[in-house]
């Protein structure tokens, strides 16, 4: 696990983030690094193995790709390269085939990497049906994917609230407190914070429900004082606008369905 040293550092580079084209270092150490995509918030991470250098969610497939490459080249100097995906979106997905074209190999069953602690597929479905959840012990470090986000709504619609509920479960049982919680995009936060993020969904979620129940049209839950209140503890990021409309009534839209789902079942 990382020494306290590693953690006053990573309280530093957090709050004050270096850049390098367009992908900024959010983190690192001696073994890791935590960067993102500054276009599409991707978080992807690079990290120095015994087999090799690892990279987690190459990003989506974008010119600026190169530059991504020379920052990994620049960090850890190895000639055994592998790629690791949280699940199979193009934004984390994308980049897939131009690092393959760099030597990289993409790793489609994670558990050949063993100094990857605990890489498994989520007990229940969540963000989608086949999440991975991905842990690097060395550095302490763990990797969500769209499981849990620091700068959006909660999405949960693969598995409805109870596959969220469950995923969030095996996170919070894998590594300790001081362990690095990287989402899917977002800034890195800690348990104590994912937990927090659980709990605001649920609320978010109840209330959603509660106006539903009640009549009220997507467009009024919208605008209801008490979502809006909801929705901004979500925004760890303080994004003015946070959440774009079509985003925001897609997304009663589908917590609707996930609730009328659970109903039926």
């Amino acid at each position: 696990m990382r020494s306290i040293t590693g953690f006053i550092l990573l309280g530093l580079i957090v709050a004050q983030p270096t850049y390098s084209g367009e992908f900024e270092v959010l983190y690192q150490s001696d073994t890791a690094k935590v960067v993102r995509d500054k276009s599409y918030g991707t978080n992807i991470g690079i990290f120095a193995t015994n087999r090799g250098v690892v990279i987690i969610d190459p990003t989506a497939e974008d010119a600026d790709l190169p530059k991504l490459n020379d920052l990994i080249k620049n960090s850890f100097q190895t000639e055994k390269k592998y790629l690791l995906n949280t699940h199979s979106h193009s934004d984390h997905t994308g980049g897939n085939a131009f690092f393959q074209q760099q030597g990289f190999t993409l790793v489609e069953s994670p558990q050949g990497l063993k100094e990857f602690g605990v890489i498994k597929h989520t007990q229940a479905v969540s963000h989608t049906a086949n999440d991975n959840i991905l842990y690097h012990p060395t550095s302490n470090i763990l990797f969500t994917g769209d499981i849990y986000t620091t700068n959006w709504h909660p999405t949960f619609y693969a598995g409805g609230l109870m596959g969220f509920n469950k995923a969030v479960d095996l996170l919070l049982s894998i590594g300790d407190q001081n362990t690095l919680i990287v989402p899917g995009h977002g800034k890195p936060t800690s348990k104590r914070e994912l937990e927090e993020h659980r709990i605001q969904t649920f609320a978010l979620v109840e209330r959603v429900k509660i106006l539903n129940q009640a009549g009220k049209s997507v467009e009024q839950i919208k605008n209801d004082e008490e979502i809006k209140r909801l929705l901004s503890q979500f925004n760890l990021e303080g994004r003015q606008p946070f959440l774009p409309e079509r985003a925001l009534t897609r997304f009663i839209e589908r917590t609707i369905t996930v609730l009328e789902q659970a109903n039926k079942a």
